[in-house]
């Protein structure tokens, strides 16, 4: 067995070579290399491996974006005929919440978030998730007036 730790940098350069994916691993410094992977992956990432292989979420993810392509919802536009914030209200509020939310994306890499490792990867999902729920609860409000 291998008595070099893995958290130095001769040990993640041993490591590197002990990972050898052309030919099988009948070592025992490749099997317990293969065994010190687990320290670098967090929960999360076993779970994202395994939703992204289900079936089952691809299938529901296409039918729910089948919906959203032929559902006749009012989306916010961003034609501005003024700049002046009565009229525009809506869209600088959403504009304003978009550059919080790109302001996030350094968080990660500034203070250690547990979960929350790839937020950068994260962020055009969120904002269009955003853009969506946002346009329905403003055509809600609007309609209720």
């Amino acid at each position: 067995m291998s008595d070099v730790s893995y958290y130095t940098k001769e040990g993640l350069k041993k490591l590197k070579y002990e990972l050898n994916f052309y030919s099988p691993l009948t070592t025992d410094q490749g099997l317990s290399a293969l065994m010190h992977i687990h320290r670098w992956w967090q929960p999360i990432d076993f779970h994202t491996i395994l939703l992204l292989w289900n079936p089952v979420f691809y299938m529901v993810v296409s039918v729910v974006l089948a919906f959203f392509m032929v559902a006749k919802i009012p989306m916010l536009n961003f034609k501005f005929k003024s700049f002046d914030w009565v009229s525009n209200k809506q869209r600088y509020i959403f504009l304003i919440l978009v550059a919080f939310i790109l302001l996030l994306i350094p968080l990660p890499y500034l203070i250690r978030i547990r979960y929350l490792p790839y937020l950068d990867y994260a962020v055009i999902p969120i904002i269009l998730l955003l853009y969506l729920l946002y346009s329905i609860v403003v055509h809600l409000i609007s309609s209720k007036r």
